[in-house]
C-alpha cells in the first residue's frame, strides 16, 4: 500500500508540473493589458516550483497571477515600469529575480510585498518619504551605487541578505518589525542615524571595508553583530540603549579600527547585556568560554583607547556572568563582599563593618580591659596624657580607636599583654584582640591579592604573583 500512495504522490507532483509547462507549451500564455501595464497572464495557484519551471520568454517580460504575484526573472525594468508595479492596487506580491533594474523610486506608500533577488540595481538612492506596508526584501543582488533609505515608515519586517553595494546610509527611518541585514558585502560604510528599530536588529556575517556608526538612534531589545568583520570601528553615538536586554558581539572583529561604544551604554543593569548566539547551544563551560573571548577583546579594546575604568567595568561584568552560569557559593561570596575584586569600596565596606562589630564586642564585654591596658600602660593612651576618663564619650573613643588599631595592625602594642608592666585584664581578653589582629591582617592581605585594580595588578606581576 506504502509503494502505491507514494507512486500515486509522485504521478500527481508529476501531472501538476506537467500542467503548468504543458500551459507554456500547448497553451501559449496571451498578453494582457493590466493598469500597471501589459503582461502575460497566468492561471496557476502560487508556488515557488511551478514559477521556476515558467517558459523564459514569458518570465522575462512579466507574469501576473490570479493570487495577484507579479513574478519576472530576466528581466530589464526602467524606473517608470517599476513605478507602475510598485502603485498598483492589483500586485499583492511583487518578485523580481535575476534581473537588471534601473532604479528603486517608489510612491508615497507601497501596499506589495517587494523581494528582488539576484539581481542588478543601478540606482538605490533617493526613497524618501516612503511607507512599506508589507515585507521587504533584497537578497543575492548587486547595488552599484550606496543604499539610502530616508524618512520612511517600514511596518513589516526588511531584510537585506547577500548582496553587495557600496554603502548603507539609513536617516530618518521607522523600522516597525525586524531589520536584518546579512551576510552582505559593503565596500565602504554604514551609518544609520536618527532612526527608530522596535523590534530585533541581525546584523549577521557582514564585511564591511569601512565601518558603521550608529547615531542617535533608537535600539531595540537585541542587537546581534555575529560574525560581522568592520575593517574600521563599530560606533554607538548617543543611541538610546534602554529597551536593549541584549548586544551580540560574538566572532566580531574590527582588525584595523577599535568599537567605539560608551561602556555605559551597554553594560548590564538587572542582568548582562552581553550574549551569545542562541543558535549554538553549548555547556555552560564553553558558554564561559566564549563570553570569556568577548569580554577580553572588549576590555582590550578601552585599554587601548585609555578607559582604564571602562576595562575593569568589564572584566566585573564577566565575573557576574561566570556567578551566573555556574551558580558556585564561593563566587557569590566574592561578588558580594569584593565585588569580584574590581569595586575597592566593596571590600573596604565589608572590613569597616567587621570592625564596627568588633567596636560594639570590644565597648559591651572588654571596655574596661581596653581601659586598663591603654591607659595604664606607657603609651599613646596613658594617664599621663588622658588622665582619668570617664565619659561615654571619651570610651567611645578609645574602643573605637583600639578597635581600629588593632583590626588593621595600626598600634597593637606588646606592653599592653604584659601584667608586670601594669595591664590588667581578664584571661578571655587575650584569645579575642588576638583574633583581631589576625583576622585584620588576614583580610588586609585577601584585599592585597583578590582585588583586581590595575595598580594592584601591577604590584603582584612584579612579584609573579597571577591569580
Amino acid at each position: 500500500m506504502k509503494k502505491v500512495k507514494y507512486a500515486l504522490l509522485i504521478f500527481v507532483v508529476f501531472i501538476n508540473t506537467q500542467s503548468l509547462c504543458g500551459q507554456n507549451q500547448s497553451e501559449p500564455l496571451k498578453l494582457k493589458s493590466f493598469s500597471f501595464g501589459e503582461y502575460y497572464y497566468a492561471d496557476f495557484s502560487l508556488y515557488p516550483s511551478k514559477i521556476n519551471h515558467l517558459d523564459p520568454k514569458y518570465s522575462s517580460i512579466g507574469i501576473y497571477d490570479k493570487n495577484n504575484l507579479f513574478y519576472s526573472k530576466n528581466c530589464r525594468f526602467k524606473s517608470n515600469n517599476l513605478r507602475k508595479l510598485i502603485e498598483s492596487d492589483e500586485i499583492q506580491r511583487l518578485r523580481l529575480e535575476k534581473s537588471t533594474i534601473e532604479q528603486i523610486c517608489p510612491t508615497d506608500t507601497i501596499k506589495c510585498s517587494f523581494e528582488i533577488l539576484n539581481s542588478k540595481i543601478n540606482w538605490f538612492e533617493g526613497i524618501a518619504g516612503s511607507e512599506w506596508l508589507k515585507m521587504v526584501y533584497f537578497g543575492g543582488d548587486t547595488i552599484k551605487e550606496d543604499i539610502y533609505l530616508n524618512k520612511s515608515n517600514f511596518k513589516k519586517s526588511v531584510t537585506f541578505k547577500s548582496n553587495k553595494c557600496s554603502g548603507v546610509y539609513l536617516h530618518s527611518n521607522i523600522f516597525y518589525e525586524r531589520f536584518g541585514f546579512n551576510f552582505n558585502t559593503v565596500n565602504g560604510w554604514i551609518g544609520f542615524e536618527n532612526t527608530e528599530f522596535k523590534k530585533k536588529i541581525l546584523f549577521l556575517g557582514n564585511k564591511i571595508t569601512g565601518g558603521c556608526r550608529i547615531v542617535e538612534c533608537t535600539l531595540p531589545d537585541t542587537v546581534d553583530f555575529s560574525g560581522t568583520i568592520f575593517n574600521l570601528e563599530l560606533s554607538l553615538i548617543n543611541s538610546d540603549t534602554d529597551s536593549m536586554d541584549a548586544i551580540i558581539l560574538e566572532n566580531v572583529n574590527y582588525p584595523n579600527g577599535e568599537l567605539n561604544i560608551d561602556w555605559d551604554d551597554i553594560k548590564g543593569k538587572e542582568k548582562p547585556r552581553i550574549g551569545l548566539d542562541i543558535r549554538n547551544k553549548t555547556t555552560n563551560e564553553v558558554t564561559y568560554i566564549r563570553l570569556e573571548k568577548i569580554y577580553k577583546k572588549l576590555r582590550d579594546n578601552y585599554l587601548k583607547q585609555g578607559k582604564k575604568e571602562s576595562a575593569l567595568a568589564v572584566m566585573y561584568e564577566l565575573e557576574w556572568q561566570k556567578e551566573i552560569i555556574f551558580g558556585e557559593l564561593n563566587q557569590i561570596i566574592y561578588g558580594k563582599l569584593f565585588g569580584y575584586g574590581y569595586r575597592p569600596l566593596l571590600a573596604i565596606r565589608f572590613m569597616l563593618i567587621i570592625v564596627f562589630l568588633f567596636i560594639i564586642i570590644n565597648g559591651l564585654f572588654f571596655i574596661n580591659d581596653i581601659r586598663s591596658i591603654t591607659l595604664n600602660v606607657s603609651g599613646k593612651y596613658s594617664t599621663s596624657k588622658l588622665g582619668k576618663i570617664s565619659s561615654i564619650l571619651a570610651n567611645i573613643l578609645i574602643v573605637v580607636i583600639f578597635s581600629f588599631g588593632v583590626f588593621f595592625g595600626i598600634r597593637f602594642k606588646k606592653d599592653w599583654l604584659d601584667k608586670e608592666k601594669g595591664a590588667n585584664f581578664r584571661d578571655s581578653f587575650l584569645p579575642f584582640i588576638t583574633f583581631q589582629y589576625i583576622f585584620g591582617k588576614v583580610c588586609l592581605i585577601l584585599f592585597a591579592l583578590l582585588l583586581k585594580t590595575y595598580e594592584l595588578y601591577n604590584i603582584r606581576s612584579f612579584f609573579g604573583i597571577d591569580l
